[in-house]
């Protein structure tokens, strides 16, 4: 009698530094941004913010920006 083969399945590792867990920042690209930083990326303006609103020590996430309201050079 042949027995099934027992299915074997990868896992992923999440791998964590505690000392980055305390700081408020944003990834991109395997680079660390603090509040208020902007990046641009494939033609948008992104910044980091407040993911929440309502807190002011809270979790930070990338939002998107307008261009034509970042550049007030021009009439």
């Amino acid at each position: 009698m042949r027995q099934k083969a027992s299915l074997r399945q990868k896992k992923t590792a999440v791998i964590v530094n505690s000392s980055d867990v305390k700081h408020r920042i944003c990834y991109y690209q395997d680079q660390a941004y603090s509040l208020g930083a902007l990046i641009e990326v494939g033609g948008y303006i992104m910044r980091c913010d407040n993911a929440n609103d309502f807190e002011s020590n809270g979790a930070l996430k990338w939002i998107t920006l307008d261009k034509s309201n970042l550049d007030h050079s021009q009439p």
